[in-house]
């Protein structure tokens, strides 16, 4: 087995990790999340379905190579996956911006996003990859994935004050997509001069095996399915419902967005020492009510107007915010541990798996949107009620250490 990392590398390799994550979420949420919907419907004239189809060629593609890629971060690294992420992302935002108006240009659209798919493929399981092999146990580790967690909620926040302002400020809806490329160089750069490429990330040639993913990840990806669906129904519209809705701008949308970010920044400490206090199971189940509560109001707005509110949006970011802040962290950790020789792939495969959940409810929650502004949310509530007593169940708390 690979020996772990002397304290000093270690916390090195943490905060070059976190670093490239944070990056790595901004630049991929401002482009396809913050940027793309806006983008792709004012100023290429495509309508809301097409934003669907476009986004849920991004997800689709990441989905099915994730666990493969997953593999080749096993066998090489982390860093290599990265770099040649990163120079994909600056590859497709560049041509995004190039592209012609022709006949072919909707199709076109749907094609760079599946190139920004196979980028995140690369890049996600090798920061989950090097975010696990530079902890010392299950409790350091649980909290590294915390912190690697919250670069991706963090991310996604500041992605839409960064996407809005860049577009408002230049009166141009491609600014966005200018960020994202800029965003993928900087990731680019931080691979290249970080510890990436330390081969302790990697497992030796004793230690690597053949197949996929280890038959004990199949409850965890069934559960993955099932939450990553909830999170998918408004995650393509998140941006055009304030929008449309509450009539604001794209500042406004970052402006509202951005003290939820700062909050989850700040509770990312607390709330990765609690879940390693809990442990795993406990953690992820309370994780999962927290989001359940947050979501409640929202599936309900659908029938009650008065739920209809700006203020009501942004509280329910909250309670969803620090559930996933809880939830995935523990989720992750032990995923990581079911085979150390295959953390990689097992961790693609689980991911794989939220996002063939995402890629069903993203297109959905577009289509539902279309009929009423709040339905997504209903899905949302569903899935996580379905997720939660999925995860309730023995085959999870079997498999829960004691508590620390």
């Amino acid at each position: 087995m690979n020996q772990p990392l002397p304290p000093s590398r270690s916390r090195l390799a943490v905060g070059w990790c976190i670093a490239v994550a944070l990056v790595a979420e901004i630049a991929f949420a401002t482009l396809n999340l913050s940027t793309m919907p806006v983008y792709l419907t004012q100023a290429r004239g495509l309508s809301e379905r097409w934003v669907g189809i476009a986004l849920a060629g991004f997800l689709l593609s990441e989905t099915l190579l994730k666990s493969r890629l997953g593999a080749w971060a096993d066998r090489v690294g982390p860093q290599r996956p990265i770099l040649t992420g990163a120079a994909l992302g600056i590859f497709s935002t560049a041509c995004t911006l190039l592209m012609p108006m022709w006949p072919g240009l909707a199709l076109s659209m749907v094609a760079l996003r599946l190139v920004d798919g196979v980028a995140a493929a690369m890049i996600w399981p090798s920061v989950f990859l090097w975010a696990a092999s530079s902890a010392h146990d299950e409790t350091e580790r649980q909290k590294v994935m915390g912190w690697v967690n919250t670069c991706y909620l963090v991310g996604v926040a500041l992605a839409f004050p960064l996407g809005g302002f860049a577009n408002d400020l230049s009166r141009w809806t491609g600014a966005g997509i200018v960020a994202s490329g800029v965003l993928f160089v900087v990731l680019a750069g931080l691979a290249l001069v970080s510890g990436a490429s330390d081969k302790s990330s990697a497992p030796t040639h004793a230690e690597r095996v053949e197949g996929g993913a280890s038959s004990a990840a199949w409850p965890y990806m069934m559960v993955g399915f099932l939450i990553f669906a909830a999170i998918g129904f408004p995650s393509f519209i998140a941006k055009l419902l304030p929008i449309q809705v509450f009539k604001i701008s794209e500042s406004a949308v970052g402006a509202s967005v951005l003290p939820a970010a700062l909050g989850l920044a700040v509770l990312a400490g607390p709330v990765s020492r609690l879940g390693a206090r809990l442990g795993a199971y406990r953690a992820m189940m309370l994780g999962l009510a927290l989001s359940l509560v947050g979501s409640t109001p929202l599936a309900l707005a659908t029938t009650v107007p008065s739920l209809q509110t700006l203020p009501v949006l942004i509280g329910c970011a909250l309670p969803l915010g620090v559930g996933f802040l809880l939830a995935m962290p523990a989720w992750y950790a032990r995923v990581a541990e079911i085979d150390p020789a295959r953390k990689g792939q097992n961790l693609g495969a689980v991911m794989a798996a939220q996002g063939v959940g995402a890629v069903v409810a993203g297109p959905t929650g577009t289509w539902l949107f279309e009929l009423a502004p709040f339905s997504p949310f209903i899905g949302t509530f569903a899935l996580l009620l379905i997720g939660t007593a999925v995860a309730s169940s023995a085959s999870f708390r079997s498999q829960e250490p004691p508590a620390m």
